[in-house]
């Protein structure tokens, strides 16, 4: 059995992650009395970003893994660490709940609607309410973390299990299983665009949103392993 060498945070940094965290969190109940609707919209373009980033770092691990890249191997570690934060974000989610009548129109009691015509609240009444209504849109959200949470899990698992045994059968079914995952990825990423921030303005729609969505994804997490690759080299953790 090979010996793996892993990075774990130093005794001074998870204390510090966890009073910014608590902070944070305690920063936003606030803001939530103070101004529910700002900081509601603050909150979602904080989680998309964030959570896109780890979406799409699972999407781009079973791309690499389906086009049988090795170039890629070094930072594969990395993604697969960004990926497998998506559980996280399912919590986080939660704290949206919240804000859902202060950003959404077409949440039950949301005070957006009056700012609404007599012609588009018909319109979102009848023509969208299957769709957009608080049962339909909390199943997707279930479905869309499972298949996240599922992949990543699964994509990394392999990943991991090989460096400790270095059973080349492992790279065998991170190729078998990234393929099929692709089509599933691709469209909850892109349905996920749509309920959180297109159904902002919900009689406006883009059927592209899905697409500028992971692509803005997919740059920040080049920007991001950018970031933790060259601080990495630094401190010699690639050898």
């Amino acid at each position: 059995m090979n010996s793996v060498e892993r990075y774990t945070a130093t005794p001074k940094l998870m204390p510090l992650a966890g009073g910014i965290g608590v902070l944070g969190l305690l920063l936003t109940a606030a803001g939530y009395f103070v101004d529910p609707r700002a900081t509601g919209h603050s909150y979602l373009l904080a989680f998309a970003y964030w959570a896109g980033i780890s979406i799409a770092s699972t999407i781009m691990v079973a791309i690499f893994h389906t086009a049988k890249a090795t170039w890629m191997t070094v930072l594969r570690r990395v993604m697969e660490t960004m990926a497998v934060s998506i559980p996280l974000f399912a919590v986080l989610f939660l704290g949206l709940i919240p804000a859902f009548k202060h950003i959404y129109p077409w949440f039950p009691g949301s005070e957006l609607v009056n700012s609404l015509s007599e012609l588009e609240r018909e319109h979102l009444g009848h023509k969208q309410h299957g769709y957009l209504n608080p049962t339909f849109f909390a199943v997707r959200q279930i479905i869309y973390f499972s298949v996240w949470i599922f992949v990543s899990h699964r994509l990394h698992s392999l990943s991991t299990r090989q460096d400790e045994d270095g059973q080349l059968e492992r790279t065998a079914s991170l190729r078998k299983w990234s393929p099929g995952s692709l089509p599933f990825l691709a469209l909850t990423i892109t349905f996920a665009a749509f309920d959180w921030m297109m159904s902002l303005t919900p009689l406006w729609f883009s059927t592209i949103f899905g697409v500028y969505y992971f692509t803005g994804s997919f740059l920040s997490v080049f920007c991001l392993l950018t970031i933790v690759s060259v601080n990495a080299q630094g401190h010699n953790l690639y050898g």
